[in-house]
């Protein structure tokens, strides 16, 4: 008997509660608010919490000794792929392989940040699917 695969939408398994940053803020906030969250990327939004970039626990790593007083703007990244909720989750996980990515960010239909999709979720799914 052949299972049916899961069904799933980004909104199934993303996480909306965020820490996000802006532009403006440095280096060494990222870096903290990472430790404090045990997070790895943080998207940075714009004053209307549109998405404007993001950075990861990478980025940061890499800034931290000689930029930590830069601005998240230097060192984010900023021609991103998105997903929207209501994309398949499989859409995503494709994406998200096909592309190298450990993230993607979840946007609304006007830009709005409304929650991130991590490798980490994608392994949460295949943990349950493998343990029944």
């Amino acid at each position: 008997m052949s299972k049916k695969p899961l069904r799933k939408t980004v909104g199934d398994l993303m996480s909306t509660v965020l820490v996000s940053l802006r532009q403006t803020d440095r280096v060494s906030t990222a870096a903290r608010e990472m430790t404090l969250s045990a997070i790895r990327h943080l998207p940075v939004v714009d004053e209307k919490g549109h998405l404007v970039g993001l950075v990861s626990s990478t980025d940061v790593v890499a800034a931290v000794g000689h930029k930590a007083d830069a601005e998240i703007g230097t060192i984010m990244a900023r021609d991103l792929y998105t997903v929207r909720r209501d994309s398949p989750a499989e859409r995503a996980a494709a994406t998200m392989i096909d592309q190298k990515l450990n993230a993607l960010p979840v946007v609304g239909a006007g830009g709005e940040l409304v929650g991130i999709i991590t490798a980490t979720d994608f392994l949460v799914v295949a943990y349950q699917a493998l343990t029944g």
